[in-house]
């Protein structure tokens, strides 16, 4: 007999282990030096001690004192964040990298499994048959799913950074290529235990817990209290979203702790759901000679894998996993350390799709004939375990060349993290492309010398920004109907004849690449990654980035799309505001804060993730 939907949940004590060891901490600075930062490196922090918690009780007891004494507390993954989640603002830093075993389970045998480079042992829960598993939060996504996959299951949540803890990519419901097929993180998770700001755990399975009419929670702590949790009122965009804390009309209470970016309690033990394993994963990379025919490539491929009529379709053995798209920038950075990336090739689509042996080569065959449709001109399948190391080391090649890149001019990149809905799109890449060209512009003329008033650039159209650098490094634009007017919003012909102009303007200048823009096209996502070598540049190139986001949510979409936003603001008129604002809106915020303030009263856990105290209305 199934339980009755109820809104209420009742917290508990944290476990006791049968020999409790004491707490690890260390205010050493060169230890305490390590969390103070992210990947990202843009921002950086100050605390008084790291805590290594290796136990469910010791996270709560940390909690607990640090609450009764009002100190601030900053949860610690892996640190492979690019949003300066982590990034604590005072206090504590809670690293959860002990935490790496869940408490016994007498109906259960153990799964032990032994990093082989870090040497750190793991103990975790896998029930086969049921196709789930129980898993410690410090255990990086890359191991989970080696030990999983020795069991013939398949955890397929794959962030492009697989040492991340599988804590942190609950936390900030992390996505990849793959969620393209599978969904984000959110999709397979089935219950987490989780230690409240006070040390008191809630222990929540999907499908016990929803809100109720009035979109509220009761959560009643052990000391009896009873806190009533609103869910946000903002409505989502539909697409693929990591921003602000989930909401929807009789939610589930698990959905409200996944993606809160740990401003609401710290996983001790995460339940995953898994599939089967695929007998037969292939990578595939293909070269086009232009952007369109790249971007009706995907359309197709994207229409054919979520067709509800599979049996119809000429195409019944193409379901890709993933569609990853790079533009004509990336290819040039790739180029770098890979030259065999065709010259002319102006485009790449990366896939990946699942298959049985039986069907390879038939499947193969499909995909070539809409290759063949949709002009591509050259194409890699990595057959040996050789081939697909050289894959993933050009896949690498593009992020690690751009962190190369700023980090040699003594600046950091830019990057976006924007979704649009699918019948927008089209009008996002225009716009990513505008200001991709619009940059690249600007970086010529730069280097040229030339002082040009950034209001009057500003109102020129595209066509006359490329013409305005063509004059100058004296090439002579196309004449008749190859230039498009500079009147008329380009055609997407138009913005393919301005880029391979302005190439071979930035060529003759010999400017270096200003942007590239990669990611996950499948889902609408892509990322805008600008190159700034100046701290001039980097003021410009976050104004632009700040364009691109505003466009995104006017288009329906969202500003951060796997990332979640962190500690990250953007300049509005002069005032500094958290980049959430600019999506949800100040009364959006404030219903973000009422429910932070309802679990964390003094507001000491993650401080500054999300949104901040100022936003909460006593």
């Amino acid at each position: 007999m199934e339980n009755p939907r109820t809104n209420r949940i009742l917290a508990q004590s944290a476990k006791r282990e049968d020999s409790e060891r004491s707490l690890v901490r260390s205010n050493r600075s060169d230890i305490v030096e390590k969390y103070l930062t992210d990947e990202s490196a843009i921002f950086k922090g100050q605390a008084e001690e790291v805590a290594f918690p290796e136990t469910e009780i010791q996270v709560a007891n940390l909690l607990n004192d640090a609450n009764l004494r009002k100190i601030l507390v900053t949860v610690s993954g892996a640190g492979t964040g690019i949003t300066g989640s982590r990034v604590p603002f005072g206090g504590i830093v809670l690293s959860t990298e002990r935490l790496t075993k869940v408490p016994k389970r007498d109906s259960m045998s153990p799964t032990l499994f032994k990093d082989p480079i870090a040497g750190v042992e793991y103990e975790l829960y896998i029930a086969k048959n049921e196709h789930y598993a129980i898993v410690p939060p410090a255990i990086s996504i890359e191991n989970l799913q080696k030990v999983v996959e020795r069991n013939g299951l398949f955890y397929p949540v794959d962030p492009t950074e697989k040492t991340a803890f599988l804590g942190g990519t609950v936390a900030t419901d992390a996505s990849g290529a793959k969620t393209f097929h599978y969904g984000p993180t959110r999709n397979w998770i089935r219950r987490v235990r989780v230690v409240l700001p006070n040390g008191d755990l809630l222990d929540i399975r999907r499908g016990d817990v929803f809100s109720n009419d009035r979109n509220e929670f009761e959560v009643v702590l052990c000391s009896g209290e009873k806190i009533r949790l609103q869910a946000p009122f903002y409505e989502m965009p539909n697409v693929k979203n990591a921003a602000g804390y989930f909401a929807k009309r009789h939610m589930d209470l698990i959905d409200l702790f996944i993606g809160c970016e740990g401003t609401l309690g710290v996983f001790t033990e995460i339940e995953v759901s898994l599939t089967d394993r695929p007998e037969r994963i292939f990578d595939c990379l293909a070269y086009f000679l232009t952007t369109n025919d790249a971007m009706r490539f995907c359309d197709e491929a994207r229409r054919i894998a979520k067709s509800r009529d599979k049996k119809k379709e000429e195409f019944d053995l193409v379901a890709p996993l993933s569609l990853e798209y790079f533009d004509r920038c990336s290819l040039e950075i790739q180029r770098a350390k890979h030259p065999d990336i065709p010259s002319k090739a102006k485009a790449a689509i990366l896939f990946e799709q699942a298959i049985t042996e039986e069907r390879f080569y038939d499947c193969l065959s499909q995909w070539n004939a809409l290759f063949e449709h949709h002009h591509v001109a050259n194409s890699w399948l990595p057959i040996d375990q050789r081939d697909k190391e050289k894959l993933t080391e050009i896949r690498h090649s593009l992020p690690e060349g751009i962190n190369d890149y700023v980090r040699s001019k003594g600046t950091h990149k830019v990057a976006t993290d924007i979704a649009v809905p699918g019948e927008r799109f089209n009008e996002m890449m225009r716009f990513h492309v505008e200001i991709g060209l619009e940059v690249q512009v600007w970086r010529v003329l730069v280097d040229l010398g030339l002082q040009y008033d950034s209001k009057i650039f500003q109102s020129l159209t595209l066509p006359e920004k490329v013409r305005l650098a063509e004059d100058r490094v004296g090439i002579h634009s196309p004449e008749g109907g190859t230039s498009p007017d500079v009147e008329a919003q380009p055609s997407e012909q138009d913005y393919e004849s301005l880029a391979d102009r302005i190439d071979i303007v930035r060529e003759s200048s010999k400017t270096e690449v200003a942007y590239a823009i990669f990611g996950h096209i499948g889902d609408f996502h892509l990322h805008f990654n600008f190159l700034p070598r100046s701290t001039v540049e980097l003021d410009q190139m976050k104004r632009a980035s700040y364009r691109l986001a505003r466009k995104a949510v006017e288009l329906g979409g969202t500003i951060t799309a796997e990332h979640g936003v962190g500690k990250k603001t953007y300049v509005d008129d002069g005032i500094e505001k958290p980049y959430l604002e600019l999506m949800y809106g100040i009364r959006g915020l404030e219903s973000i804060a009422t429910i932070k303030s309802a679990i964390d009263p003094n507001w000491i856990l993650n401080r500054g993730n999300v949104v901040s105290a100022e936003y909460f209305k006593h």
